[in-house]
């Protein structure tokens, strides 16, 4: 979900296979097309240009400031002992966004939002910072999108597991997956970046579905699972 708010290579701290990161980036942007195409034929959703570019914005101010405070002893002991003055917390350091480490955008965004009030003492008594700050429209767009990748947050880490899920327990939960982000796309409170990301989301979930199916176990799975549901999403419909 979040490639869609990504405009720049925004690797950080660790390097990815050069031919993968190309790949990567060729097919997010193809799934991003796609899912913006979809937003505005059958959900009459587009982005204004001030949208984009709020969005894309987003993630390397975010990233960025990170990066700086840990680069900085100075100004990362200057973030801690505002973190002390303002609240009682164990941790002490912005997230740094890791691109071979699933969930990192994630809590990278979680501890921005977080520590939005010690951030804003820190750039107003650093100037040079100032471009790090985010306006008013990414700190709200920052807090909708932290709420949202909590489903992800969920799943990853259970994935992540050294026992991990077996495929009868999968199948659930790519249903859950699924309707989670029906409901974030059909959200109409939610920013419209937000909701066309659910969108790209969604195709990169039907694709993989899809890819079940040329799997006998997982077919077996899926339909022994199903027995004990009403609820079957049309690719799944085959197995009816």
């Amino acid at each position: 979900m979040c490639a869609v708010f990504e405009s720049a290579d925004l690797d950080d701290a660790e390097t990815v296979d050069a031919d993968k990161a190309v790949h990567d980036k060729q097919a997010v942007a193809n799934v991003r097309t796609e899912a913006v195409a979809i937003a505005k034929t059958e959900f009459n959703m587009e982005l204004n240009s001030e949208e984009g570019q709020t969005a894309l914005g987003l993630f390397p101010k975010v990233v960025s400031l990170a990066r700086k405070l840990n680069e900085s002893q100075p100004l990362q002991l200057e973030f801690e002992q505002l973190i002390s003055s303002n609240r009682q917390t164990q941790q002490r350091t912005l997230t740094r966004r890791v691109p071979t480490r699933w969930n990192t955008d994630f809590a990278a965004l979680q501890s921005h939002v977080m520590f939005r009030r010690e951030i804003l003492q820190l750039i107003a008594a650093n100037p040079s910072l100032k471009m790090y700050l985010l306006t008013e429209k990414q700190w709200d767009l920052a807090r909708h999108l932290s709420d949202v990748l909590v489903i992800f947050d969920e799943i990853t880490t259970l994935f992540s597991c050294a026992d991990v899920p077996l495929v009868h327990e999968v199948v659930p939960m790519l249903i859950q997956l699924e309707e989670r982000l029906e409901n974030i796309r059909d959200a109409p409170d939610l920013p419209k970046v937000i909701r066309i990301a659910a969108i790209a989301s969604l195709l990169v979930v039907e694709k993989y579905s899809k890819l079940s199916d040329l799997s006998e176990v997982y077919r077996i799975a899926m339909g022994t699972c199903f027995t004990f549901t009403k609820h079957r999403p049309s690719h799944l419909a085959a197995l009816q």
